[in-house]
């Protein structure tokens, strides 16, 4: 029997046994956020698996639906690029006499056949492709960065949803016991033991909690369609979240706290999740950084385009006259542009060239850079939320609940006022929320340090029961 239970079968309370039986779960629910798939909220909907979400993300979300479209058309250019232009061809008469156009009149007058082609400078239709190809790369890896960013939003906003339902349901747990301490208050007020405000405070503390829970379910309403947006639901979709497995258990894996130490780069302080230097070396390669090194190929494939394009291309022309009762007459052609605005023209278009390139080699480096700095502070906020995890969990929370316990005693007792109880108690109810905040934190730090290394760290099950 809990210590606080005995306590209050001495005073005689009514429904005893429930009332136990609450208070002892506090300690319970308060690891059950954590260790449980899901809650007591989340039994009024359905759960949905994060895994399931995030396929159908890919299948129906829109800003992928663009991406993917990008890459289609940035392929369809690639053909073009290196294709000949269309050749001309050319139908008329040629030296009729004015105005009697008669055809036999005039021994020169004849009918023209003519069929010209435009070659372009040798190299031009080669850095054209290189170009249109490199930039079929570049859509490429925006498709995968697209892909990444909007599974990793899918993530955040799915754990903001957890965290919502967990507190709903610490919400519910904690507003059983309020009104298991007003009943007991009352109890003792109806043998005049304590003041008519003890009771009162009671109900205003369990009312608090109902404009909490009502400000809870706007929140979750927002998030829902977040949710929604992102893989094209219904309006008024709604289901469960529960951190899948595989992520709670890296939040609370057994391990040191490493009390928010600085670790070396190859030190792995997440356990399951590579060190520092193993995920900076991947990042290098993720879809921003590979999307900026093609489009930095296609730069210099422009700066050869334009080199190549200042030397001037040739037109040959073949053509045909036909005469009445007199020889058919051949032509042949060749045409180069004469390029006399050099210095106006092809000089500044080469230019231009070379600056893109060079700004799209600073853009690698930009883009290298902030992957560096980025993953860094993501690895950095993992570590630090499953050190907080770990506290609350096995220190926090037990030495709250402890205190609670202690106090629900003494008020029994008549040593504590009802004041003191009710502290004791929102400081256990605050510590459970936090622990829901913070497992929700690590969640959604995961995913955006998945999302800056540019590749899944965690595989999830598309089954609804794991998550």
């Amino acid at each position: 029997m809990h210590p606080c239970g005995r306590a209050r079968g001495a005073m005689h309370v009514q429904s005893r046994g429930r009332h136990v039986h609450r208070i002892t779960v506090t300690a319970i629910a308060a690891l059950g956020l954590v260790l449980a798939p899901q809650g007591t909220h989340a039994q009024e909907a359905p759960p949905a698996s994060l895994g399931g979400l995030i396929a159908e993300a890919h299948r129906t979300s829109p800003e992928i639906a663009a991406a993917r479209m990008g890459v289609e058309a940035a392929s369809a250019r690639i053909a073009p690029a290196g294709a000949l232009p269309d050749p001309m061809l050319s139908v008329g008469l040629q030296n009729l006499p004015l105005p009697e156009l008669d055809l036999g009149m005039e021994g020169m007058t004849m009918g023209m056949l003519q069929l010209g082609q435009r070659f372009t400078a040798p190299g031009v239709r080669a850095a054209r492709t290189a170009q249109a190809e490199a930039g079929h790369r570049a859509a490429e890896h925006r498709l995968r960065e697209v892909g990444q960013a909007v599974e990793a939003r899918l993530k955040r906003a799915y754990y903001d949803v957890y965290f919502l339902d967990r507190s709903l349901d610490v919400l519910a747990s904690n507003r059983a016991l309020l009104e298991d301490l007003a009943e007991v208050a009352a109890t003792r007020y109806a043998v005049g033991r304590v003041p008519q405000a003890d009771v009162l405070r009671a109900q205003t503390e369990i009312t608090r909690l109902d404009e909490q829970r009502a400000g809870i379910e706007a929140t979750r309403a927002a998030r829902m369609a977040e949710v929604g947006s992102l893989i094209g639901a219904p309006s008024g979709t709604t289901f469960s979240a529960v951190v899948p497995p595989p992520v709670r258990q890296l939040a609370t894996a057994p391990g040191e706290v490493a009390l928010f130490a600085s670790p070396a780069l190859d030190q792995q302080i997440v356990p399951g999740i590579p060190p520092l230097d193993v995920l900076l070396e991947r990042s290098a390669a993720r879809p921003a950084v590979a999307a900026a090194r093609a489009e930095e190929e296609a730069a210099t494939a422009a700066v050869d385009l334009a080199r190549r394009e200042a030397v001037p291309g040739v037109e040959v022309m073949l053509g045909l006259g036909a005469r009445r009762d007199r020889p058919t007459l051949a032509t042949a052609m060749v045409s180069v542009p004469l390029p006399v605005w050099t210095g106006r023209k092809q000089v500044p278009r080469v230019r231009e060239a070379e600056a893109m390139e060079a700004q799209s080699g600073a853009r690698v480096a930009a883009a290298l850079e902030v992957s560096r700095a980025t993953v860094a502070t993501r690895y950095a906020e993992l570590a630090r939320t499953r050190e907080q995890i770990m506290l609350l969990t096995e220190g926090v929370i037990p030495q709250a609940d402890a205190t609670f316990e202690s106090a629900l005693t003494a008020y029994q007792a008549g040593s504590v006022g009802f004041i003191a109880l009710l502290e004791a108690q929102a400081a256990l109810y605050r510590y459970e929320i936090e622990l829901a905040r913070r497992l929700a934190d690590f969640g959604q730090a995961l995913a955006s340090l998945e999302e800056e290394v540019g590749e899944r760290l965690v595989e999830i099950s598309n089954d609804p029961q794991e998550g």
